[in-house]
């Protein structure tokens, strides 16, 4: 009996290649992690020879970490056969050998490379330098994505990739940039991370802009940043081509980092910038002197904003769009700060729940015709619900939260996903918190959130807020399109 039930699921497991079409059966593999793969082809022997032999695809991004056993990297590559490939690799010095010579053989069909040097300077490394760095200066002609990080300052050449790489377009260096040489494989790179394993000076960035010049992002990891000055702000440290229009500033270390980068640069010739507000290394919040000043020079020196966009809850996220169309964005503000002096000139305003108060009011927003409360997210309605501002109790004053006389048109947004919402709660936040000059607003939203319809006297109240009311779908929260440079991954 046992067998012939053994028999029976072996039967229902292997006829998932008989049913789906075998392209449809690699699109699911490829979804699932590498080590889930390896254990899927110890299933049965139909599963194996589908998955080793039929299917190169699933094998066509590999990581050795966590760290692979013994002999498992060649292995796994030769079971994606001659496809381009995305590879992960750490290089240690106690098994360099078998790494680098994976390296050395796959270098032309890798479409991703992120190469990790654990390893420090010691005796015995000679040997293993030489041979990553013969292995590395091979032509990747197919290469999209590079990574090096390389703490240790071990790889030294001028003839990284072979001088050879058509196709690249994102670089992130976490190293020595004197080690580099001239780069000529970067010559075509437009989106760059980088960072000094020592201290990252401003001579640091202007050495890697020069080897790559048609650069059009550029993220800076602040952790490793040498502090060289107050610098002065019409004597710019740090010139960026012409062809440099983002700007990221990132990490954990001081805000006083960010302060100092900003003072030496010309933020006119950037279209976009945007700077993580740190928290300081003791896990407490940042010193609100040099918050306030990273506000000022990021908000207020340039074109007035006309949209800005505020979201969190212990920590606020600011977007801010200006006049002439370019973009400013603060990461990780303190709850407590916001961008007051920007308030007079915005026109549409975008605001999180928990990003309103109710003890620390909105100044007036004179101009905002606009305006979008992005509800919290299912979760954070169980973990903290006293953040939100459909919960509020009732005044009976002339302390409203929100004061915009302009504003005609007025809209709740959930934040994902499906929600549902009373209409008592919306139309008590819009009576008692909000204060707006016109009787009636011209229309009021409800986005991605379904409006509970049992009580209809409270549906009516509802609609009798605006001349138009407008269901609507949720749309999806704005992102900086940046996330291929945000982090070292």
């Amino acid at each position: 009996m046992a067998s012939d039930a053994a028999v029976e699921s072996n039967t229902k497991v292997t006829r998932i290649f008989s049913v789906l079409p075998l392209e449809l059966v690699c699109i699911v593999f490829e979804c699932l992690p590498l080590r889930d793969c390896i254990l899927a082809t110890h299933v049965c022997r139909a599963w194996r020879h589908f998955l080793v032999d039929c299917a190169p695809s699933i094998w066509c991004s590999i990581s050795s970490e966590p760290i692979l056993p013994p002999g498992a990297l060649p292995v796994l590559l030769a079971r994606s056969g001659s496809s381009d490939i995305e590879l992960s690799v750490r290089v240690a010095l106690d098994r360099w050998k078998e790494v680098v010579d994976c390296l050395a053989a796959n270098m032309y069909r890798c479409r991703s490379l992120s190469v990790r040097i654990s390893s420090a300077r010691t005796d015995d490394y000679t040997d293993m330098t030489a041979a990553l760095t013969s292995a590395l200066c091979n032509p990747a002609p197919r290469m999209r994505k590079f990574r090096l990080f390389d703490r240790g300052g071990l790889f030294n050449s001028p003839g990284i990739l072979g001088g050879v790489a058509p196709h690249l377009r994102v670089v992130k260096l976490y190293c020595n940039p004197g080690a580099l040489g001239e780069c000529e494989a970067f010559q075509g790179a437009t989106r760059a991370m980088y960072a000094n394993p020592s201290w990252t000076t401003h001579e640091d960035v202007s050495n890697i802009l020069q080897r790559l010049p048609k650069l059009e992002a550029l993220a800076l990891d602040l952790d490793y940043w040498h502090r060289w000055g107050t610098g002065r702000r019409n004597d710019h440290i740090l010139v960026f081509p012409p062809t440099l229009k983002h700007l990221v500033l990132r990490g954990d270390s001081e805000v006083q980092n960010a302060c100092l980068v900003l003072d030496a640069i010309d933020h006119s010739k950037l279209h976009e910038i945007c700077v993580t507000c740190p928290s300081r290394k003791d896990g407490t919040s940042p010193d609100p002197e040099f918050v306030e000043k990273l506000l000022r020079q990021m908000l207020d020196d340039g074109p007035p904003a006309v949209k800005m966009s505020i979201y969190g809850s212990s920590f606020l996220d600011i977007s801010i769009k200006r006049a002439d169309d370019s973009e400013r964005g603060l990461i990780r503000v303190p709850r407590g700060r916001r961008p007051e002096q920007s308030f007079s000139t915005v026109t549409l305003l975008s605001l999180g729940e928990s990003a309103l108060d109710p003890n620390v009011p909105f100044p007036s927003i004179p101009l905002v015709t606009d305006l979008t409360i992005i509800m919290l997210d299912h979760d954070e309605y169980a973990d903290v619900a006293h953040d939100s501002v459909f919960l509020l109790p009732r005044t009976h004053d002339d302390m409203h939260i929100l004061v915009c006389p302009s504003l005609r048109i007025f809209r709740i947004r959930a934040s994902k996903g499906a929600a549902r919402v009373a209409p008592e709660v919306i139309r008590e936040f819009v009576e008692y918190h909000l204060d707006y000059a016109e009787p009636l607003l011209e229309k009021l939203a409800i986005c991605g959130a379904e409006v509970l319809h049992n009580n209809v006297a409270e549906v009516a109240a509802l609609i009798s807020l605006a001349k138009t009311f407008e269901p609507g779908l949720a749309v999806p929260w704005g992102s900086w399109n940046l996330e291929d440079i945000w982090d070292w991954r």
